[in-house]
């Protein structure tokens, strides 16, 4: 469950959803409108743009932070591949534009799933450092602390990223149900 407040905040803890609706509902000044009475479309629109905007902000750390490391080495890897290697470098690319939560963009990914992909990469290859660390090194190594050098991106891990991606047409798909709450205009 997830909601957005007035404020445009996300919400993911069910009883507090919960006490916004009733505090929201129990007012008496509720107008209850038919679809067609109100510009479904447009308050659609904006409701599933805000969602997109907060959808990684609403994974758990680890997932985000997953993301972020993974976008960086994504764009360092494109850097350093040569120029003659045009078919990495736009599959690399595609990978990138992946990471963009703008509503326009054709690939609406899921990003809980994206993280999940890869984890099973950063994960591996953060226990490969810690166990390559200098016996007496208290330095503890996260996630943020790979790098490039310390994963070794094939073709083949590439393609599996980009096979294994769940993708949605638009965000309106993947919401199952809403509740949608329009202030009213003020009185001219």
């Amino acid at each position: 469950m997830w909601g957005i407040d007035a404020n445009g905040q996300s919400i993911t803890d069910f009883n507090e959803i919960s006490e916004k609706l009733k505090k929201y509902l129990g007012n008496k000044d509720i107008i209850q409108r038919r679809w067609d009475e109100v510009n479904t479309p447009k308050e659609i629109q904006e409701i599933v743009y805000r969602l997109r905007k907060q959808e990684k902000s609403i994974l758990p750390w680890k997932k985000k932070r997953a993301l972020k490391v993974a976008e960086k080495i994504l764009v360092e890897y494109f850097k350093v591949t040569p120029q003659n290697q045009l078919i990495r470098k736009r599959l690399i690319d595609k990978l990138v534009n992946l990471f963009d939560e703008n509503v326009e963009n054709e690939n609406m990914i899921d990003f809980n799933h994206f993280a999940d992909l890869w984890l099973t990469i950063l994960l591996p290859a953060l226990d490969k450092k810690r166990q390559n660390r200098t016996p007496r090194s208290r330095k503890i190594f996260t996630i943020k602390d790979l790098r490039l050098k310390d994963i070794e991106i094939t073709d083949e891990k590439l393609n599996w990223l980009h096979e294994n991606c769940q993708y949605s047409d638009t965000l309106d798909e993947l919401i199952a149900s809403c509740i949608i709450a329009v202030k009213k205009p003020p009185v001219v």
